[in-house]
C-alpha cells in the first residue's frame, strides 16, 4: 500500500523444475492423493500434470471443493501465513 510505511514482497519457489502451480501441487502432495482429489487414475506425474495444465479450472475447483486434507505449495504458504 502507497505511503503506509509497508513493503510488498514477491514469494516464489526457486526450484525451476517446478514452474508452474500443478507441479508445486504435485511436489507438495503425492500422485495418489492429488489422482483422489481430482478423481482420476493416472499412473505417471507426466500424465497427470498434462490433464491438469489442461484442465485447469476444473482442477482447482476439485481442490477447493474436496474433503481430502492436502498441503499447499510452500511459496504460497509463505505468501499468506507472513
Amino acid at each position: 500500500m502507497f505511503g503506509t510505511g509497508r513493503s510488498s514482497y514477491i514469494e516464489y519457489d526457486k526450484d525451476e523444475n517446478f514452474e508452474t502451480l500443478e507441479p508445486q501441487l504435485l511436489r507438495s502432495n503425492n500422485r495418489n492423493l492429488v489422482n483422489s482429489i481430482l478423481g482420476k487414475s493416472f499412473d505417471t506425474d507426466g500424465d497427470l500434470l498434462k490433464y491438469m495444465a489442461d484442465n485447469k479450472t476444473e482442477c482447482a475447483l476439485k481442490f477447493f471443493e474436496t474433503q481430502l486434507s492436502w498441503s499447499v505449495p510452500n511459496y504460497i504458504a509463505n505468501a499468506v501465513y507472513e
